[in-house]
């Protein structure tokens, strides 16, 4: 059956039908049920402490530096100013032929002051003495530093530009 809810209107038109929605029906809720859980003693595997580890300072590994170290020390020291230095230079063969060449050299603060020194070394040359070059020190009065580097092709001609330095009052 139709219900109309407005009569129709004065001007002769139609009337707009209203129809009653259709009523939704919710099924009840069933609840479920679980099982109680039974609780599991969880699984520990004993792990090894974590010890830390220092780490390992760089070492040189050059075989010759000792020998190139003891022949420069057997040197006195040369005045220049308040930066005395020793030095050598040392070449060695391997099976008659030129295997390698070093400057080593070993440089002292006298200033009365510390005192931080950088050492730049030409290309040519590998600081065998230091982990990199450049590479710095700093020097309390009476102290000093020694470094030996290698020419990378032992057939390279000697000249006395081989580092720059650069000295500061630390």
């Amino acid at each position: 059956m139709l219900t109309v809810a407005n009569p129709l209107p004065a001007n002769g038109g139609s009337a707009t039908p209203v129809v009653p929605p259709t009523p939704v029906v919710t099924p009840p809720v069933t609840p479920v049920v679980t099982p109680p859980v039974t609780p599991v003693a969880p699984v520990v595997t004993p792990v090894a402490p974590v010890v830390p580890v220092a780490p390992v300072a760089w070492k040189p590994t050059d075989p010759n530096i000792a020998k190139v170290t003891a022949a420069c020390q057997k040197n006195g020291y040369n005045d220049y100013g308040t930066t005395p230095y020793r030095m050598t230079i040392m070449s060695f063969s391997k099976n008659g032929d030129l295997d390698s060449k070093y400057f080593c050299e070993e440089t002292k603060n006298t200033a009365g002051n510390t005192r931080k020194f950088t050492f730049t070394f030409d290309p040519k040359w590998k600081v065998v003495s230091h982990e990199t070059n450049p590479f710095s020190a700093t020097l309390a009065d009476g102290e000093s530093v020694l470094y030996i580097a290698k020419y990378v092709d032992p057939n390279t001609s000697f000249d006395w530009s081989l580092y720059e330095i650069a000295i500061v009052d630390a």
